[in-house]
């Protein structure tokens, strides 16, 4: 989702504006940083104002060539598991804690889910399980409904706040996240590391893979994050 403020919008404008009132464009200088410069100094204050957008407007050379590495499908064909994890946390609860969610669940039949919630809008669904196949307990999280207002506005609530120290002890302070994910973390996070735990202890592994796709991959990060800490 994109929200530009009046302020922006009025940025996105000059280009338009000054033109008309016979304000040129001074000759692109690629050792300045900024964008645009203009010749009438009775528009510099304005001009000036783009200074302060977050992000800023830069001009930027073109990205240097990169080289790109084929793998092979045998290397593809690894991460098929993982795939089918974050899609299986598309499905409703009560599907997932009987591993019935049809294609995604039959797909990895070992899978052995201890825990599993949430309720499509404010709190996507999510579940945790132990998989043998890679012999990891796993947390997956559900992505955006975009039919769903509150699932949308945990997006749209794109605000920093400190890190919850309950979930991520011994941070430095002044580490900031996005307030509508971790809001959305904080909801589901005791449930979750509880059953991470039994897991862990019931197959005596130290492995714990989170996966997640928009939304959702937002919370694996959170998810994962907070239990490197614990």
């Amino acid at each position: 989702m994109v929200v530009l403020s009046s302020f922006y919008l009025s940025l996105l404008a000059l280009p338009l504006v000054l033109p008309s009132l016979g304000v040129q464009a001074a000759p692109f200088n690629n050792s300045d940083p900024s964008l645009v410069r203009y010749k009438d100094n009775s528009f510099s204050t304005l001009v000036s104002l783009s200074a302060l957008a977050d992000p800023p407007i830069r001009a930027y050379a073109p990205r240097t060539p990169y080289s790109v590495n084929t793998i092979s499908d045998v290397e593809v064909a690894t991460y098929i598991p993982y795939t089918r994890l974050a899609s299986a946390s598309y499905c409703p609860t009560n599907l997932i804690k009987n591993w019935t969610c049809g294609q995604h669940c039959q797909s990895l039949p070992s899978m052995v889910v201890y825990d599993a919630g949430g309720n499509n809008q404010d709190v996507p669904y999510w579940y945790v399980g132990y998989l043998p196949l890679i012999e990891s307990a796993v947390v997956a999280h559900q992505g955006t409904t975009p039919s769903e207002l509150k699932s949308v506005l945990v997006d749209a609530n794109y605000f920093l706040d400190d890190l919850d120290t309950k979930y991520f002890p011994k941070t430095n302070s002044g580490v900031q996240v996005h307030k509508g994910f971790a809001d959305c973390h904080g909801k589901t996070a005791d449930r979750i590391n509880a059953a991470v735990k039994r897991i862990l202890q019931d197959n005596q592994i130290s492995k714990v893979v989170t996966v997640g796709h928009s939304l959702g991959g937002a919370l694996a990060v959170l998810g994962g994050s907070g239990c490197c800490l614990q």
